[in-house]
């Protein structure tokens, strides 16, 4: 496996928690903060832009959809309720 420079990279060495850990702990620290900065600084148009993506998906009717990295999960709760989609 290739080996990268942010392989080496740990936010806080002096902790004994893992890299791995000390990441998810990071994310679930800002994720509300992320939501409401990205709501404030696009004034509301991240909305539209997942609502927009969605809407492409309408046209295939999509009966399962796999939501991958989409941070704090908006798309994936707006999606089955914009397309009625089973899951």
């Amino acid at each position: 496996m290739a080996k990268f420079a942010h392989d080496e990279v740990v936010p806080y060495q002096q902790s004994e928690k893992g890299k791995k850990e000390q990441v998810a702990e990071m994310f679930n620290s800002i994720a509300f903060r992320y939501d409401f900065l990205n709501r404030f600084l696009t004034a509301g148009i991240d909305i539209q832009w997942r609502k927009k993506a969605i809407q492409q998906l309408k046209d295939i009717h999509p009966q399962l959809v796999l939501d991958v990295a989409t941070g704090t999960a908006d798309v994936a709760i707006m999606t089955p309720q914009m397309l009625k989609t089973n899951k």
